[in-house]
This record gives C-alpha cells, sequence and structure tokens, in this order.
C-alpha cells in the first residue's frame, strides 16, 4: 500500500510540475472552453443539426451591448406557440433573425405582429445555421408547426460558406449536403462531437492546460477534418420551394446582401422575394442589424407581406 501511495504521489507531483512548465512555456488560451456558438452559453450538442438551442433556456450575454434572452420550450426565442384560429407565419434564419445584439421586443419579426393580429408570426430563426441546418431544422418542426407560410432570411455574406463545409464556428461540427446527378444527399449525420465540446462537459477538468493540450493534440490526429463542398444554397433554396409548393404552402424569401445568382434563382422559380439589406449595423460581433436595422426591414416587410398573405384568404 505504501509503494502505491508513493506512485500516486509522485504521478501527481510530476503532473502538477508538467501543469507549471506549461503555463510557463505555452499558452493555450486560444482554445475555447465555452459551449456557445457565438459567445452565449444557450447550445447544446444535437446529433441531427449540430447544436441547437436549450429549450426553456435564458440569460444575459454582451456582444455589442448587453442584451437578455428567453426560449421557449421549442428552443424559440419565441413565447410559446398558442393553439387558436390565427393563421400561422414561421419565419426561419440564422442569427440576424434570432435577434443577435437586440432585445427580443427590438426585433424585426416582433414589431410585425402588432401590423398582423390574424396572424401568430413565430420567430424560430438559430444562431450560426446555414441554409441546410435551416432546412433540416424546418422538417423537425413543421408538423407542430403547422405553418400556414414560411418566410426564409437567407444571409449572402455567409450562407454560401455555411452550406459548404461539415465544420463552422471555431470547431463545431454540422450536417451538410452533396449534390448528386439526381438530388441533394445529406452527410455528416449523426453529427460528431468536436474539441470544443469535451470543453464545454468538463469544464472544470479543461481548466488544466495539460488536459486542453492533450485533447487538443487527441483531436487534431483523429478527428474528422475540416472539408468543403461544392456550393448548394441554390439547391437548398430550390428544395425548400418545390416541397413547400407540393404542400401548398405560402414560401416567401428575403434577403440581406443577395449575391447575383440568387436574383436569377428567384426569377426561375417565380418566387417571391425581398431584398431588406440595409446598413443600420453594428461594426462589431458579426455586423448584426441595430434596432434600426430591424425597423427598416419591419417596415419594409409590411406592405410586402400584406400582398404576399392577401393570396392566402
Amino acid at each position: 500500500m505504501k509503494n502505491i501511495a508513493l506512485v500516486i504521489g509522485a504521478t501527481f507531483f510530476w503532473l502538477m510540475i508538467a501543469e507549471v512548465a506549461l503555463r510557463l512555456v505555452y499558452n493555450p488560451a486560444h482554445i475555447s472552453v465555452s459551449n456557445a456558438i457565438m459567445g452565449e452559453p444557450m447550445f447544446t450538442y444535437d446529433a441531427e443539426l449540430g447544436w441547437s438551442i436549450i429549450p426553456n433556456s435564458s440569460g444575459t450575454y454582451t456582444a455589442s451591448r448587453a442584451i437578455d434572452y428567453a426560449h421557449n420550450s421549442m428552443g424559440m426565442r419565441e413565447s410559446e406557440i398558442v393553439d387558436d384560429a390565427r393563421k400561422r407565419l414561421l419565419f426561419l434564419g440564422d442569427s440576424f433573425t434570432w435577434g443577435f445584439d437586440v432585445q427580443q421586443e427590438e426585433r424585426f419579426t416582433e414589431r410585425l405582429k402588432a401590423h398582423f393580429p390574424d396572424y401568430q408570426i413565430i420567430n424560430a430563426g438559430i444562431n450560426g445555421y446555414g441554409t441546410d441546418q435551416q432546412w433540416l431544422w424546418y422538417n423537425q418542426i413543421e408538423q407542430t408547426i403547422k405553418p400556414d407560410a414560411v418566410v426564409l432570411l437567407y444571409f449572402g455574406e455567409n450562407d454560401h460558406v455555411d452550406n459548404s463545409t461539415n465544420m463552422r464556428h471555431g470547431g463545431f461540427y454540422k450536417p451538410y449536403f452533396e449534390r448528386t446527378a439526381t438530388e441533394l444527399q445529406l452527410k455528416g449525420t449523426p453529427v460528431p462531437k468536436g474539441e470544443r465540446y469535451f470543453y464545454a462537459e468538463f469544464p472544470r477538468l479543461s481548466k488544466l492546460w495539460l488536459v486542453r493540450l492533450s485533447v487538443s493534440a487527441w483531436y487534431k490526429n483523429r478527428a474528422e477534418a475540416k472539408i468543403y463542398i461544392d456550393d448548394p444554397t441554390l439547391d437548398l433554396i430550390t428544395k425548400f420551394d418545390s416541397d413547400l409548393r407540393n404542400k401548398n404552402i405560402p414560401f416567401i424569401l428575403l434577403g440581406q446582401s443577395p449575391k447575383p445568382s440568387i436574383a436569377s434563382l428567384v426569377d426561375q422559380l417565380d418566387l417571391p422575394f425581398l431584398d431588406v439589406s440595409n446598413s443600420f449595423r453594428y461594426e462589431t460581433f458579426g455586423g448584426h442589424w441595430t434596432p434600426e436595422g430591424h425597423q427598416f426591414v419591419a417596415d419594409s416587410l409590411m406592405p410586402f407581406l400584406r400582398i404576399e398573405l392577401d393570396k392566402l384568404n
């Protein structure tokens, strides 16, 4: 027993020496230990989507400004879905739709609600999602929401990159679609857990730099490599349009900084499209819309939506 105790003690001692030495000669501070996509701990691992928002999560984060957030039981930054006689208008998108850097009541979807009382406007935007994840997310929630119309916010500045790889946001794996001669094929599921998820699941252990260096080395040698594929963004939007048309659900596309190819696609599909690009944006943390930017989007959308939604009646 004495020898065992000596071995354990010596091992602990040399590990501590290694930890101290590591802190003197190496700084692994670049290895993030956050369980967040954009710096706020509201996400959890999702084998189908890569990450999703923790249902009923709430808190405060600070980026360009201090922001409060609260999510419903479906993981949406939205009130609970109400079963009433109103038609349902579902908004999908990334952090611009979710409302990064603005309070919930400042978002364009909240500003629209007072002007469309006959509709239950539902904001299902998720930070960091590309069009591929938005499509998969929509298929998860479609039967619960049963939307009467769907609005997708396309973000030309990064959606094409989001959709063309299996990893985003500093090391988080995600699903992706590859084009074949006849269809889009889903790849990368179940989504593997990346290095940053280890740090999130073992936050105390990950405070040790020796652990962080060892984990980083292990993932570097054994984890799936980051890959890039042919951009499937236009095919994904086409898939949205085709599927919703087959179900007689109107589909509307919005765009911030759209690529020229989008104009050709919406003409080809005869797809209702509104460019909501504006310069009311913060200069840091992704350049998201300010409250004035969201007001601009709401003001632009009101007459456009009235025309499109009148077709439902």
